[in-house]
């Protein structure tokens, strides 16, 4: 990558986060196609994806790009955790298709990854709901070797909702129409904003195998608010969980863990998944500072 093209990239992406859109649109892509006209730019984003990658622990930096069908370009990175189990990584692939659905984007149709995915990622892409059609391009040694794949073909004979009578799949969007999950209390000592935030977070949760849609809402020193959720998978290890989700934003909106005050973690008071103790023993290693508040409904 020149460093004409990297100062382009670098400058694009943090005046887009500033807006709140942690992606590239399809113009914006354009345009770097036009003014640099040497480059292959599946293969730039992909550097660019993986310089943002956490991994202390295996020395392995990968880049996931998953282009939406709005045009726009989602960045992932792998994702490592010093002093928790390795069960806790979360992969390149999964963080991309996790800043789509956070972004609203209706439907990935093709992942660009820097390796080849491995059979948990593979197994996590099967929930989107056009996995059939969904294609894979593996781009390595600077855009010299490049191999193309249906997720069919790295994943036959797979294993998917429909085996468990589920219906639902990775953005169908058909939770975003379900009700509140609790009213305005403001006994719970948030005001109304927050809570229609929360609430908002925990609709957007894709939680069908579970049934526990549940929400974290991370609060910074400086206001701004993220809000990670549920996503889920039929093989239930590839899932995401909500602290997962709000992390995964954190590393691209460049915003340290450490800078993290406030951590709201929002579940039912009948919930069969603990998320509690989850959020508690990540948090007080990753964000220190931050002050730990259950919200129950």
């Amino acid at each position: 990558m020149s460093d004409f093209l990297s100062a382009q990239l670098h400058k694009l992406y943090a005046d887009n986060i500033q807006s709140g859109k942690p992606y590239f649109t399809a113009e914006q892509c354009q345009f770097l196609l036009t003014s640099n006209v040497n480059s292959s730019l599946c293969s730039d984003l992909l550097n660019f994806a993986a310089s943002f990658s956490v991994s202390p622990l295996s020395k392995f930096s990968v880049g996931c790009v998953a282009l939406g069908a709005s045009g726009r370009y989602y960045l992932g990175a792998n994702i490592e955790f010093l002093g928790f189990p390795l069960n806790y990584t979360i992969h390149a692939e999964q963080a991309a298709v996790a800043m789509a659905y956070v972004s609203g984007e209706e439907k990935i149709e093709k992942i660009f990854v820097s390796a080849m995915p491995c059979g948990h990622c593979r197994q996590f892409l099967r929930e989107n709901f056009n996995y059939e059609s969904l294609q894979i391009e593996v781009i390595q040694n600077q855009g010299k070797d490049c191999s193309s794949f249906s997720l069919t073909q790295l994943l036959p004979h797979s294993f998917g909702a429909e085996a468990l009578n589920i219906k639902e799949s990775l953005f169908s969007r058909k939770i975003m129409n379900s009700p509140l999950f609790f009213t305005r209390d403001n006994s719970k000592g948030l005001d109304d904003e927050f809570q229609d935030y929360a609430n908002g977070a925990l609709q957007q949760s894709f939680s069908p195998y579970s049934k526990d849609p549940a929400a974290v809402v991370l609060v910074f020193e400086n206001g701004f608010k993220i809000a990670g959720f549920s996503i889920e998978s039929c093989a239930f290890n590839p899932s995401l969980f909500p602290l997962h989700v709000a992390l995964i934003q954190c590393i691209f909106y460049r915003l340290p863990f450490d800078s993290i005050m406030e951590i709201f973690c929002f579940h039912d008071k009948n919930s069969s998944l603990n998320w509690e103790y989850n959020v508690k023993n990540i948090s007080k290693i990753l964000a220190p500072n931050a002050a730990l508040k259950v919200i129950n409904f």
